[in-house]
């Protein structure tokens, strides 16, 4: 009897489920979390893995460009060439030339299948009946000045071939660059004419020539090289590199401090301009690196093998008489890619750069090589390490 009253007041099983506890609930959604943060973030790096493929591939058709344009007329393309008026009036009209201003972005663009932007550019824009642009166009900054009208569209209609797809600019910016041409590893008048006068705002009135020491690259201002110019070797010689283009927010790697003073002897100067939000400081004049694809000027698509990859740009002072300080400078490689940037060398190879790359050789004093200086006179090895050896073309480094 006791035995059957006990099986009679057992509870029997309900045959239903334990509720979840609220600690359970949090682990859980802890659990989902963690796992959606890192397929977000495998997500992400596959898309940037996949743009900077696409990117090194954009720079692989530039770079052959350049090779298809040598076998053409046995010259690389000039970066800062182009048409100028008769003398006395360089400068004074800028519709009438490009002043010679000209990238090399602009000579390639036959062997880029650009054939409809070239045929715009090479033959006279009409724009009205009683007025047309030359034939190469006016100067490069003709539809940027807020003065000027709108009326060349060519310097508007950057081909997507010179974007690297990882700048967030790309659909923000028209007209603008990613891969610019390597001037070797001056500072000091880096960008001046190659053993041409340079012109101030009176024309041809006070010309002056400068220094041609520091300008070791394969491309100079109003200058050609060919493959035979480089004695360093075509596979350690670099001609094109990424930077990001400037959108105004005086971001560090897309934007250009002018007159840094110091530099020339000391880059690391450059350093130095950075705010403390992490923009370039406001007491410098800012400009936009990139923001010109057409323009030869230093700041909008050119660098040197100074400082490495993702560090500062900043112009240096001007003593003599010129128009702009754009013409010498820490022209600094940069991307927004992790770690480094994508470069191309002479021998068409493409690498990625990255920016703890050597920059500074033991011994060696970190002024720039120009003439007059005891430290690093003309022909001497770069000072910037390996970086350096990288830019110039017959240092024999």
């Amino acid at each position: 009897m006791n035995n059957s009253k006990n099986k009679k007041c057992r509870r029997q099983p309900t045959g239903g489920t334990a509720g979840i506890t609220l600690i359970e609930l949090v682990v859980a959604i802890a659990i989902i979390s963690i796992l959606l943060s890192l397929s977000l973030n495998g997500v992400q790096s596959i898309r940037e893995s996949m743009r900077r493929t696409d990117c090194t591939d954009r720079l692989r058709q530039i770079a052959l460009a350049q090779h298809n344009y040598h076998s053409a007329f046995s010259i690389l393309p000039m970066h800062g060439g182009g048409t100028a008026e008769k003398s006395g009036a360089r400068l004074i009209s800028e519709q009438s030339s490009n002043h010679h201003r000209l990238a090399y972005s602009v000579a390639v663009l036959p062997f880029i299948e650009q054939d409809v932007l070239w045929q715009k550019v090479s033959n006279p824009l009409k724009v009205s009946q009683n007025f047309s642009f030359p034939s190469m166009g006016p100067v490069p900054w003709y539809n940027v000045r807020p003065d000027k009208p709108s009326e060349y569209a060519p310097w508007r209609e950057g081909p997507s071939i010179f974007r690297c797809p990882s700048d967030a600019t790309v659909s923000g910016v028209s007209g603008a660059i990613n891969y610019a041409a390597c001037v070797g590893d001056g500072i000091k008048e880096v960008g001046t004419a190659f053993n041409r006068p340079q012109h101030g705002f009176q024309g041809d009135a006070n010309p002056v020539t400068y220094d041609d020491a520091s300008k070791r690259g394969m491309f100079a201002n109003w200058k050609a090289f060919s493959f035979r110019d480089c004695v360093d070797g075509s596979s350690n010689t670099l001609i094109l590199g990424e930077i990001c283009v400037g959108s105004g927010g005086g971001e560090l790697r897309s934007t250009a401090a002018e007159r840094v003073p110091g530099i020339i002897l000391d880059p690391s100067k450059c350093t130095l301009i950075e705010d403390e939000h992490g923009r370039v400081s406001g007491r410098y004049r800012r400009v936009d690196r990139g923001s010109r694809w057409a323009d030869a000027g230093l700041v909008f698509s050119s660098f040197n093998t100074v400082l490495p990859p993702n560090s500062p740009t900043c112009t240096q002072i001007i003593s003599r008489p010129i128009y702009s300080d754009w013409f010498g400078g820490v022209m600094s490689s940069s991307s927004y890619h992790p770690g480094g940037a994508n470069m191309a060398f002479l021998d068409g190879s493409i690498r990625f750069i990255s920016e703890s790359i050597n920059s500074s050789r033991a011994g060696s004093s970190a002024s720039s090589v120009f003439s007059g200086n005891p430290e690093n006179p003309p022909g001497s090895k770069s000072p910037y390490g390996v970086w350096g050896a990288m830019g110039t073309r017959s240092s024999n480094d």
